[in-house]
């Protein structure tokens, strides 16, 4: 966190050690997601040769549907749905046109996976379905 609000001057509200995709996951405030990533990416791109790891911004929101979209990209074209089950447990449907499906999965099943853990860890998700 140090070395990422001294590089970038964003203070992070979460980073996330993901050694499954050998990835930093860190959520800043919505707004300074393109302070956080630099121009260029020059930001990013020093913070990642300087831990040996890629390094993911997201931006938060409160709102669910902006969250996911602001993981997948802006330009993808899905809508959100929220259940719960008779035990509480919440499950997530994101519905998505096939030809965008990849997006919202991503390389190796990263993208999907670091939607799953954040929505389990901010809105206490425990099922993501793609549709």
């Amino acid at each position: 966190m140090k070395l990422f609000s001294s590089v970038t001057g964003v203070f992070p509200i979460d980073v996330i050690r993901d050694d499954r995709f050998n990835r930093m996951i860190v959520v800043v405030k919505k707004d300074n997601v393109a302070k956080a990533i630099g121009k260029e990416g020059i930001n990013v791109n020093y913070i990642k040769k300087t831990i040996r790891k890629d390094v993911v911004i997201v931006g938060y929101s409160d709102d669910l549907t902006e969250f996911v979209k602001g993981m997948v990209g802006e330009n993808v074209n899905l809508s959100v749905k929220e259940s719960s089950s008779p035990n509480g447990e919440k499950t997530i449907i994101i519905q998505v046109p096939q030809e965008q499906k990849g997006m919202v999965f991503g390389t190796r099943g990263q993208n999907i996976e670091k939607i799953k853990l954040l929505l389990k860890r901010y809105f206490n998700v425990s099922y993501v379905r793609v549709v």
